[in-house]
C-alpha cells in the first residue's frame, strides 16, 4: 500500500511547474491556519485562563495572609470571666442547659434559643467583655435552635 493513492499521484504529475508551487502553498498555508487555529490559539487561550486562575488565587491567598495577621494582632486576653458570660446569656434571655468549666475554657449548651438573642448575646460579649466564642456550632433541632458554645474565661 502507498502513502499516496496513485490517483492522487497521477493527478499531482499531471499538473505543470507552476500549478505544483501554487497547490503546495496553498496546502502549506492550509496547514498553518489548522495549526494556529487548531492547537496554538486553543492553548493560548488555555494559558490566558490559566495565568487569570493564578492571579485570582494569589489575591484569595494575599487576602487570607492579610486576615490572619489581623487576628494574630488580636488581643488573647484571658476575656470575662464565667459568671459574665453567664449573666450576659441570661440577660439576652437564653436559659443554659449547660455548663463546665475547664482549665480556662467555658463550654455551654442552650437548647432553646432564638438567633437574635445569640447573636446580641455574643455583641453583648465582645462589646462589653472583649471576648469572643473559639468554637461555635448551631443547629436546628426539632424546630429549635440548638448552640453550643466555648469561651476563653479567667481563671480566679
Amino acid at each position: 500500500m502507498t502513502l499516496v493513492p496513485e490517483r492522487l499521484r497521477a493527478w499531482w504529475d499531471a499538473l505543470a511547474t507552476r500549478e505544483r508551487r501554487m497547490v503546495g502553498a496553498m496546502l502549506v498555508l492550509v496547514a498553518l491556519f489548522v495549526l494556529w487555529y487548531g492547537l496554538v490559539a486553543p492553548l493560548r487561550g488555555f494559558a490566558q485562563a490559566a495565568d487569570a486562575r493564578h492571579e485570582r488565587a494569589l489575591a484569595t491567598w494575599r487576602a487570607a495572609q492579610a486576615d490572619a495577621a489581623v487576628v494574630a494582632a488580636a488581643p488573647t486576653g484571658a476575656g470575662a470571666d464565667a459568671a459574665q458570660v453567664l449573666a450576659a446569656a441570661r440577660d439576652a434571655g437564653l436559659a443554659i442547659a449547660r455548663e463546665q468549666a475547664d482549665a480556662g475554657v467555658l463550654t455551654v449548651r442552650i437548647e432553646q434559643a432564638a438567633a437574635p438573642a445569640v447573636l446580641a448575646w455574643l455583641d453583648v460579649l465582645q462589646r462589653e467583655h472583649g471576648t469572643g466564642p473559639l468554637e461555635l456550632a448551631a443547629r436546628r433541632d426539632a424546630g429549635a435552635l440548638v448552640v453550643d458554645a466555648s469561651f476563653p474565661v479567667a481563671t480566679p
